[in-house]
């Protein structure tokens, strides 16, 4: 009897072990995907960003991040927090009018006396509509989406959608150094 209770317990730790540990990660893994999918639904296309010239505003590996923060104060908080954030990528670039309390100022691009005038354009907007808001260039150069920096919700919205787009760190490869005995 008790070696038929044992075998019992191991055909059920073996059961756990090849069908259930798999589909618990089958689960968790379908979760990740549905979070990427309704993120990257959330965006839009405002076309791609460019200047007075034509001249397409950013191409190639970097994220970029335009703020206009002029006379909102909770706006230039927002900056602040997402600039000590994303401090340490170098493929997130910040446009902003000013500096705003940024002491790391390696990341920062200074707008363009038109700038505005050019944002507001792309959004089909007035340029006195745009204090206050951020705008997110993907690596393509696409202005995908336009966030309110006075609500604490856009504003979350606004950096998982970065890091989102963001690729993943590089970490170095271990370098293998053999010693050979003498």
């Amino acid at each position: 009897m008790e070696k038929k209770k044992k075998n019992n317990v191991g055909f059920l730790v073996a059961i756990l072990i090849l069908v259930g540990f798999p589909m618990l990660a089958m689960y968790y893994m379908n979760k990740g995907v549905n979070y990427r999918k309704d993120l990257f639904n959330q965006f839009e296309d405002y076309g791609l960003a460019q200047t007075l010239s034509g001249d397409s505003i950013n191409s190639g590996e970097n994220v970029l991040l335009v703020f206009f923060v002029e006379g909102a104060a909770d706006a230039q908080k927002a900056l602040v927090s997402m600039h000590s954030q994303f401090d340490n990528r170098k493929d997130v670039i910040f446009m902003v009018e000013g500096i705003h309390g940024i002491q790391d100022t390696a990341q920062v691009l200074g707008m363009i006396p038109s700038g505005k005038r050019v944002f507001a354009k792309a959004l089909n907007i007035s340029p006195d509509e745009l204090p206050g808001q951020g705008l997110l260039i993907d690596r393509q150069g696409h202005l995908r989406k336009r966030y309110d920096l006075t609500n604490r919700k856009d504003i979350e919205l606004f950096v998982r959608q970065v890091a989102l787009l963001l690729p993943p760190k590089k970490t170095p490869k271990a370098e293998l150094k053999r010693e050979t005995e003498k």
